[in-house]
Protein backbone atom coordinates (compact mmCIF):
# COMPACT_ATOMS: atom_id res chain seq x y z
CA UNK A 1 0.00 0.00 0.00
CA UNK A 2 1.26 3.58 -0.65
CA UNK A 3 2.52 5.17 2.50
CA UNK A 4 0.64 7.87 2.52
CA UNK A 5 -2.81 5.54 3.16
CA UNK A 6 -0.51 4.31 6.35
CA UNK A 7 -2.94 6.09 8.76
CA UNK A 8 -6.23 6.04 7.49
CA UNK A 9 -5.85 2.20 7.06
CA UNK A 10 -4.20 1.60 10.98
CA UNK A 11 -6.95 3.39 12.54
CA UNK A 12 -9.71 2.22 10.78
CA UNK A 13 -8.20 -1.94 10.76
CA UNK A 14 -5.64 -1.58 14.13
CA UNK A 15 -4.68 -4.46 13.51
CA UNK A 16 -3.53 -5.08 9.52
CA UNK A 17 0.17 -5.16 8.68
CA UNK A 18 1.41 -3.37 6.19
CA UNK A 19 3.72 -3.15 3.48
CA UNK A 20 4.43 -0.21 2.03
CA UNK A 21 7.17 -1.31 -1.06
CA UNK A 22 6.85 -4.58 -3.02
CA UNK A 23 9.21 -7.26 -1.39
CA UNK A 24 12.47 -7.87 -3.84
CA UNK A 25 11.76 -11.30 -2.98
CA UNK A 26 8.12 -12.70 -3.38
CA UNK A 27 8.90 -16.79 -2.37
CA UNK A 28 8.51 -15.66 1.72
CA UNK A 29 4.42 -15.11 0.70
CA UNK A 30 2.12 -18.32 0.89
CA UNK A 31 -0.57 -16.88 -1.44
CA UNK A 32 -1.15 -13.33 -3.39
CA UNK A 33 -4.50 -11.28 -3.82
CA UNK A 34 -3.72 -8.19 -6.28
CA UNK A 35 -6.25 -5.72 -7.70
CA UNK A 36 -8.69 -3.96 -5.79
CA UNK A 37 -7.63 -0.53 -4.85
CA UNK A 38 -4.12 -1.26 -7.27
CA UNK A 39 -5.06 1.27 -9.60
CA UNK A 40 -4.87 1.12 -13.77
CA UNK A 41 -2.28 3.81 -15.35
CA UNK A 42 1.16 2.69 -15.14
CA UNK A 43 0.58 -0.68 -13.08
CA UNK A 44 1.35 -3.10 -16.28
CA UNK A 45 4.71 -3.27 -15.43
CA UNK A 46 4.55 -4.05 -11.89
CA UNK A 47 1.63 -6.48 -12.33
CA UNK A 48 4.54 -8.27 -15.16
CA UNK A 49 6.81 -8.06 -12.28
CA UNK A 50 5.21 -9.71 -9.92
CA UNK A 51 3.69 -12.68 -12.57
CA UNK A 52 7.80 -12.79 -13.02
CA UNK A 53 8.54 -13.01 -9.86
CA UNK A 54 5.74 -15.13 -7.54
CA UNK A 55 5.16 -18.27 -9.24
CA UNK A 56 3.12 -20.16 -6.91
CA UNK A 57 -1.03 -19.55 -7.36
CA UNK A 58 -2.44 -16.06 -7.12
CA UNK A 59 -5.87 -14.53 -6.86
CA UNK A 60 -6.33 -11.81 -9.38
CA UNK A 61 -9.64 -9.34 -9.35
CA UNK A 62 -10.71 -5.98 -9.80
CA UNK A 63 -8.21 -3.47 -11.72
CA UNK A 64 -5.42 -6.33 -12.51
CA UNK A 65 -8.40 -7.68 -14.67
CA UNK A 66 -8.77 -4.43 -16.41
CA UNK A 67 -4.87 -4.34 -16.55
CA UNK A 68 -4.48 -7.55 -18.00
CA UNK A 69 -7.74 -7.27 -20.65
CA UNK A 70 -5.49 -3.44 -21.66
CA UNK A 71 -2.17 -6.03 -22.40
CA UNK A 72 -3.31 -9.40 -23.09
CA UNK A 73 0.25 -10.68 -23.71
CA UNK A 74 0.61 -10.70 -19.87
CA UNK A 75 -2.12 -13.43 -19.23
CA UNK A 76 0.51 -15.76 -20.44
CA UNK A 77 3.16 -15.06 -17.41
CA UNK A 78 -0.01 -15.78 -15.13
CA UNK A 79 0.98 -18.29 -12.79
CA UNK A 80 -0.55 -21.84 -13.34
CA UNK A 81 -3.31 -22.54 -11.25
CA UNK A 82 -4.34 -19.32 -10.09
CA UNK A 83 -7.38 -17.72 -10.26
CA UNK A 84 -9.65 -15.06 -11.67
CA UNK A 85 -12.86 -13.54 -10.50
CA UNK A 86 -14.31 -11.59 -13.32
CA UNK A 87 -17.74 -10.21 -13.11
CA UNK A 88 -19.59 -10.35 -16.25
CA UNK A 89 -18.56 -6.81 -17.47
CA UNK A 90 -14.69 -7.87 -16.90
CA UNK A 91 -15.26 -11.18 -18.40
CA UNK A 92 -16.56 -9.73 -21.95
CA UNK A 93 -13.74 -7.05 -21.64
CA UNK A 94 -10.92 -10.10 -21.06
CA UNK A 95 -12.01 -13.02 -22.85
CA UNK A 96 -14.44 -10.93 -25.62
CA UNK A 97 -17.94 -10.46 -25.80
CA UNK A 98 -20.26 -13.11 -25.94
CA UNK A 99 -23.95 -13.68 -27.10
CA UNK A 100 -25.38 -15.50 -24.61
CA UNK A 101 -24.25 -17.17 -21.49
CA UNK A 102 -23.94 -20.70 -22.58
CA UNK A 103 -21.37 -19.41 -24.91
CA UNK A 104 -19.51 -17.52 -22.16
CA UNK A 105 -19.45 -20.86 -20.44
CA UNK A 106 -17.86 -22.72 -23.85
CA UNK A 107 -15.38 -19.41 -23.49
CA UNK A 108 -14.25 -20.02 -19.75
CA UNK A 109 -13.78 -23.28 -19.92
CA UNK A 110 -11.39 -23.10 -23.02
CA UNK A 111 -9.22 -20.30 -21.57
CA UNK A 112 -9.09 -22.23 -18.36
CA UNK A 113 -7.80 -25.93 -20.05
CA UNK A 114 -5.54 -24.12 -22.80
CA UNK A 115 -3.63 -21.56 -19.90
CA UNK A 116 -4.36 -23.82 -16.53
CA UNK A 117 -5.88 -21.38 -14.78
CA UNK A 118 -8.80 -21.24 -13.06
CA UNK A 119 -11.93 -18.72 -13.00
CA UNK A 120 -14.91 -17.46 -11.37
CA UNK A 121 -17.47 -15.74 -13.47
CA UNK A 122 -19.13 -13.81 -10.36
CA UNK A 123 -22.96 -13.00 -10.44
CA UNK A 124 -25.78 -14.62 -9.37
CA UNK A 125 -25.11 -18.44 -8.80
CA UNK A 126 -21.15 -17.60 -9.53
CA UNK A 127 -19.88 -20.07 -11.77
CA UNK A 128 -16.35 -22.06 -10.63
CA UNK A 129 -14.24 -22.59 -14.17
CA UNK A 130 -11.59 -25.27 -13.15
CA UNK A 131 -8.18 -25.33 -15.04
CA UNK A 132 -8.98 -29.35 -15.97
CA UNK A 133 -12.52 -27.95 -17.60
CA UNK A 134 -15.36 -28.79 -14.68
CA UNK A 135 -17.84 -25.81 -14.56
CA UNK A 136 -19.33 -25.68 -10.80
CA UNK A 137 -22.50 -23.64 -10.10
CA UNK A 138 -22.26 -22.05 -6.40
CA UNK A 139 -25.47 -22.08 -4.53
CA UNK A 140 -25.16 -19.75 -1.66
CA UNK A 141 -25.77 -16.27 -2.29
CA UNK A 142 -28.30 -12.88 -1.85
CA UNK A 143 -29.10 -10.08 -3.78
CA UNK A 144 -28.43 -8.22 -1.15
CA UNK A 145 -24.74 -8.81 -1.91
CA UNK A 146 -25.07 -6.90 -5.07
CA UNK A 147 -23.01 -4.04 -3.01
CA UNK A 148 -19.39 -2.44 -4.29
CA UNK A 149 -16.47 -4.55 -2.39
CA UNK A 150 -17.98 -7.77 -1.96
CA UNK A 151 -16.13 -8.94 -4.68
CA UNK A 152 -12.99 -7.52 -2.51
CA UNK A 153 -14.05 -9.52 0.08
CA UNK A 154 -13.99 -12.30 -1.59
CA UNK A 155 -10.49 -12.15 -3.16
CA UNK A 156 -9.30 -12.16 0.58
CA UNK A 157 -11.25 -15.42 1.52
CA UNK A 158 -9.84 -16.87 -1.96
CA UNK A 159 -6.29 -15.83 -1.11
CA UNK A 160 -6.92 -16.84 2.97
CA UNK A 161 -7.49 -20.48 1.51
CA UNK A 162 -4.69 -20.75 -0.59
CA UNK A 163 -2.41 -19.21 2.27
CA UNK A 164 -3.53 -22.26 4.50
CA UNK A 165 -2.50 -24.61 2.12
CA UNK A 166 -5.56 -25.46 -0.19
CA UNK A 167 -5.75 -26.35 -3.61
CA UNK A 168 -6.73 -23.69 -6.69
CA UNK A 169 -9.94 -25.71 -6.54
CA UNK A 170 -10.63 -26.27 -3.02
CA UNK A 171 -10.14 -22.43 -2.31
CA UNK A 172 -12.34 -21.92 -4.49
CA UNK A 173 -15.28 -24.20 -3.91
CA UNK A 174 -15.08 -23.10 0.10
CA UNK A 175 -14.50 -19.61 -0.31
CA UNK A 176 -17.10 -18.76 -2.65
CA UNK A 177 -19.47 -20.97 -0.65
CA UNK A 178 -18.51 -19.25 2.68
CA UNK A 179 -18.63 -15.89 1.17
CA UNK A 180 -22.08 -16.25 -0.58
CA UNK A 181 -23.43 -17.84 2.82
CA UNK A 182 -21.47 -14.80 4.60
CA UNK A 183 -23.97 -12.97 2.39
CA UNK A 184 -27.31 -14.98 3.25
CA UNK A 185 -26.16 -14.31 6.96
CA UNK A 186 -25.59 -10.87 6.71
CA UNK A 187 -29.08 -10.13 4.42
CA UNK A 188 -31.03 -11.05 7.08
CA UNK A 189 -30.00 -8.10 9.28
CA UNK A 190 -29.49 -5.47 6.85
CA UNK A 191 -31.30 -6.34 4.06
CA UNK A 192 -31.09 -3.42 1.22
CA UNK A 193 -28.44 -2.31 3.75
CA UNK A 194 -25.65 -4.73 3.60
CA UNK A 195 -22.25 -3.67 3.14
CA UNK A 196 -19.08 -5.42 2.21
CA UNK A 197 -17.81 -5.51 6.15
CA UNK A 198 -21.20 -6.66 6.83
CA UNK A 199 -20.39 -9.54 4.75
CA UNK A 200 -16.61 -9.96 6.78
CA UNK A 201 -18.52 -9.61 9.70
CA UNK A 202 -20.41 -12.56 9.01
CA UNK A 203 -17.65 -15.31 7.68
CA UNK A 204 -16.89 -16.62 11.36
CA UNK A 205 -21.02 -17.37 11.17
CA UNK A 206 -20.61 -19.49 8.50
CA UNK A 207 -18.40 -22.28 9.83
CA UNK A 208 -20.44 -22.21 13.14
CA UNK A 209 -23.57 -22.93 10.48
CA UNK A 210 -21.85 -25.66 8.30
CA UNK A 211 -20.49 -27.03 11.90
CA UNK A 212 -16.90 -26.35 11.20
CA UNK A 213 -14.54 -25.91 13.97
Amino acid sequence: MPKSERQIIQIAVPEAMCQFELPTDLSRFDAIGIGPGLGVMGKSALLESIFHRFKNPMVIDADALTILSENPDLVHLIPKGSILTPHLKEFDRLLGDTSNHLARLEKAADFCRSLELNLLIKGANSVICLADGRQVFNSSGTPYMATGGSGDVLTGMLTSFLGQGYSSANAMFCGVYHHGLAGEIAGEHYLRGTIASDLIDAIPETFVQLGIS
